[in-house]
């Protein structure tokens, strides 16, 4: 191995990489402004704003989307209790577009906290939430399934495990 050779990551690679980014590190000095005022005025690579004006509208819309979905009914914290099971606490952050939900479930000291993602995972403990019109199913990973409808500040319907177990459930917004 020979020592010799071309040095990574030393001050040339820096200024390579900043020239590269800033089109040469020159500055554009404008009328009436002081010397400290134009070095902040670099003049940007036009590949570089182009790669800034294709990522800023993904980013804002990404806002948008998330801004829109969080105004959803059910997004917020709601309390209950499940016959054979305890009391329960469901904690919706968001809806997705799609009309599955974001957040957790659990039932106090008695089972760890289930999160809720895309899809039902057993293995991992996801659970899964859609939300369609007034109405949110969950298939736990736990095994089971909620069907709730949405009334105000409260969701009333069942919770079903296997072909046996159907109780009555309600939860309130807290």
């Amino acid at each position: 191995m020979s020592l010799s050779g071309p040095r990574r990551g030393g001050r040339h690679d820096r200024q390579r990489f900043a020239h590269g980014l800033y089109g040469g590190g020159s500055y554009q000095a404008q009328e009436g402004q002081s010397m400290h005022d134009q070095s902040f005025q670099r003049r940007i690579n036009p590949q570089s704003r182009r790669f800034f004006l294709t990522v800023a509208p993904v980013f804002l819309a990404g806002n948008a989307v998330r801004a829109q979905t969080a105004a959803s009914p059910f997004v917020g914290k709601w309390k209950g209790a499940v016959p054979g099971i305890g009391d329960a606490e469901l904690i919706i952050s968001a809806v997705r577009q799609n009309g599955s939900i974001e957040g957790t479930m659990g039932f106090g000291s008695q089972a760890p906290v289930v999160t809720f993602g895309e899809k039902l995972d057993i293995s991992r403990g996801v659970s899964q939430g859609l939300v369609v019109g007034s109405t949110l199913k969950i298939e736990t990973a736990m095994g089971g399934e909620y069907q709730l409808s949405l009334s105000g500040d409260a969701m009333s319907g069942s919770y079903i495990r296997g072909t046996t177990y159907k109780v009555p459930i309600s939860f309130k917004r807290s």
